[in-house]
This record gives structure tokens, C-alpha cells and sequence, in this order.
């Protein structure tokens, strides 16, 4: 499947993906996060309506690189390891066009997936998403007030075959630049799961 930049429309609008209170990224089959043109992920709507599909897009002998394509084979999103010290290794966002998007810096050591500090390009807020237990299944979200903004859950999508599902429920005040980055938080998160478990 071919990966093209996003055509037509508003260049500034949005995909419907990114104004609804939740989503779902699931692994389309089990295996690693490598292999140019591979399918690994599919986001949809919580009622399994697809929307997107992500796909290994890493060029030769060049850093980790995952494109999400609409259904007509647009780019919405691209996630890349970015420049930085390795220990700290940040990815970065891209939107359909090639613009910047944000990105994630991880909040603790290479390959840690306790915490992610996540920003987009439209706002200077940082958010921090935060796993609940060293090995538990859900990161968080969460504003000044201690109320939640994202709950990000994970479970097997079809038990023996240990496909890995994320559900991202979003509260309503975040905007759709930010949904979009905590998208790409989600896939930074098991581009890391899947290297840290020696896929």
C-alpha cells in the first residue's frame, strides 16, 4: 500500500479520528514493529469503525519510522525516533502535509514505558502520560486538579495470538492537536513495548 500526502480539503482540518471521545489502536498481527510497508496497527472508533492504518515506513538503514494512512491512503500522522542524547530518545510528529505535530521525550530511561511527556504543536502544554503500576495496564493523564484528561488501557485483542489493544479515551477539553499527539503517544508506546520485549 502506497503512502501519499494528505490532498484536497482544509490543509488546517482535522480528521474525524481526532474529535471523538475515544479510539482504539490495535495490532493488525502479532509480530514486530519492523519492516518498510508492513500494516502493524489499525485505529478505529470504539464501535470497530477503521479509519486509519499504521505502517512501518522506516527507510533503509535509517531510524524507526511509522506512517498513518487513511482509508484512501492518505498521510495523517508520521511518528520517527527524532535527534537527541540516546538515553532520552524522543520521537516526533509529523502531520499529513510534513509539518511539525509534536512528539514525546520519555520521562525516564531508554525503553522506559512508565512515563511519556508528550506535547503538541499547537499547544506549549506538556502532557504527562503516566503508567499506574510498574506493570500495570493503563497510563494516565491527569490535569492540576488530579482529574483525569486521557486513560489509555491495554489488553490482548484475540487471547492466545497476544495482540496488543489500546483503548484512548479522551475528555472532552482536550483539543483535536493534542488528541492527535497522544495518538502518537500511543504508538511511541508500543513501538517501545514491542523493542523492550525483543520483537
Amino acid at each position: 500500500m502506497g503512502v501519499r500526502p494528505e490532498d484536497g480539503g482544509t490543509p488546517d482540518r482535522l480528521p474525524e479520528m481526532f474529535s471523538l471521545p475515544e479510539v482504539v489502536l490495535t495490532e493488525s498481527k502479532r509480530g514486530p514493529l519492523i519492516g518498510p510497508g508492513k500494516p502493524v496497527m489499525n485505529l478505529s472508533a470504539a464501535d470497530g469503525t477503521r479509519f486509519a492504518t499504521l505502517h512501518d515506513t522506516t527507510p533503509k538503514r535509517g531510524k524507526p519510522t511509522y506512517t498513518l494512512t487513511d482509508r484512501a491512503g492518505r498521510t495523517v500522522m508520521t511518528v520517527a525516533v527524532g535527534p537527541g542524547k540516546p538515553h532520552r530518545m524522543p520521537f516526533v510528529f509529523t502531520d499529513g502535509r510534513g509539518r511539525p505535530a509534536g512528539g514525546v521525550r520519555l520521562r525516564n530511561s531508554l525503553f522506559s514505558t512508565l512515563g511519556l511527556r508528550v506535547s503538541a504543536d499547537e499547544s506549549a502544554d506538556v502532557l504527562c502520560l503516566d503508567r499506574t503500576a510498574l506493570a500495570g495496564s493503563a497510563w494516565l493523564v491527569k490535569d492540576d486538579s488530579d482529574a483525569e484528561l486521557v486513560r489509555v488501557t491495554v489488553s490482548s485483542a484475540a487471547g492466545v495470538t497476544l495482540r496488543q489493544r489500546y483503548e484512548i479515551r479522551f475528555d472532552p477539553r482536550l483539543t483535536a492537536p493534542q488528541r492527535r499527539a497522544l495518538v502518537g503517544a500511543v504508538i511511541t508506546l508500543q513501538a517501545l513495548r514491542r523493542w523492550l520485549a525483543g520483537d
